[in-house]
């Protein structure tokens, strides 16, 4: 039973009327229905007042977890014991377990993994699952700021959002076995397939090379990594961006296992970018957004395309509407600016820039 109910029923319980409770713990009869009704969280010491008026001690005011079994998400990262979650609502109406880690990890949990078997995933939860719950996987921290802004919206009734850190590949395959509504994606249609309208364009970005403040190497083309002494930072295999980096390597004519046979190999865009500002690497290859964040300069190779791909009939769900609507706001596109993505032509999307 969650607070709000708990109040209330022992409340109710006592022979209380809101105006004695309220009176007895030093608030207003207001701010008591306001807490009675979820929309205010009162204070630790007006809880501790709240359970001496009822009669019953704090944890008895706020239960402790309780044990909920739900279904692992097999593409939602390695979920084992002692692993932080967040829970959704899968498609068959039972419940779905996301493993929070890296770059995603230190937002909220649901819960965490008391113990796995059989498929299914044991959780220690802390708050009641929310069927409306929208996980957000991609690779793009966009997706962060898209699910933060949705969720100073929130009000009673309204979805929450959580970006989950996963690769294109990995997020329409998860989208594909029916585990979520949505999933971001970048590259080629080839890498997410899907029926017609079900990709929709949100943003663009610049890939290319980043480099330390003022180029140092003079780092501007791509052959230049295959230098000699040159360190170079990317992506692991399977990502997206290592398959363009090797894509554009292929169409230089130079072998991407020589060029990155001793590339230090990082799991997100930041990483590369974080390699590089460290020092610990020359040059990476990413997105310009990681650039801008790092502090690094970025030189371009070419425009690619991120796209959020629909499960079927998605657009009809209120929280992807809304999550639509936000993401064609020009409040939105200005923000995103700001953070080194970019809204080009449609006809530039995905377009390679001539061989240096």
């Amino acid at each position: 039973m969650s607070l709000p109910n708990r109040v209330r029923s022992l409340r109710e319980a006592h022979r209380l009327t809101q105006a004695e409770l309220a009176a007895r713990v030093g608030v207003s009869r207001q701010a008591l229905g306001a807490i009675e009704a979820g929309r205010v969280d009162p204070s630790l010491s007006l809880m501790v007042a709240l359970a001496a008026a009822l009669g019953t001690t704090l944890d008895g005011l706020v239960p402790p977890p309780v044990a909920e079994r739900v279904a692992a998400a097999e593409a939602s990262g390695a979920v084992e014991r002692g692993a932080r979650v967040v829970v959704t609502r899968s498609a068959g109406g039972g419940w779905l377990a996301h493993a929070l880690g890296g770059p995603d990890g230190d937002q909220p949990g649901d819960g965490v993994v008391a113990a796995v078997a059989g498929g299914a995933a044991e959780v220690a939860l802390w708050a009641r699952p929310d069927a409306r719950h929208l996980v957000l996987p991609g690779c793009a921290p966009i997706l962060a700021v898209l699910a933060q802004r949705l969720n100073l919206r929130r009000g009673r009734g309204r979805a929450r959002y959580t970006w989950l850190h996963r690769t294109s590949a990995a997020a329409a395959a998860s989208l594909a076995r029916g585990e979520v509504l949505v999933a971001g994606v970048h590259g080629p249609a080839d890498v997410a397939p899907g029926p017609p309208g079900a990709r929709v364009p949100i943003l663009g970005w610049e890939s290319g090379l980043m480099v330390p403040a003022g180029n140092p190497r003079g780092l501007r083309a791509l052959a230049d990594l295959a230098r000699p002494g040159a360190r170079v930072a990317t992506r692991e295999a399977g990502a997206e961006t290592r398959r363009l980096l090797d894509a554009l390597l292929h169409d230089a004519d130079l072998a991407p296992g020589d060029v990155l046979a001793s590339a230090l190999v990082a799991p997100t865009h930041a990483d590369v970018a974080r390699a590089v500002a460290l020092g610990a690497a020359d040059v990476g290859f990413g997105p310009k957004s990681a650039a801008v964040a790092a502090g690094l300069e970025h030189v371009p190779l070419v425009v690619e395309r991120f796209d959020l791909l629909l499960a079927p009939g998605a657009e009809d769900d209120p929280a992807v509407a809304a999550l639509l609507d936000l993401a064609a706001s020009a409040a939105f596109r200005a923000e995103a600016a700001s953070l080194g993505y970019e809204a080009p032509a449609a006809d530039a999307l995905s377009r390679r820039a001539p061989r240096a």
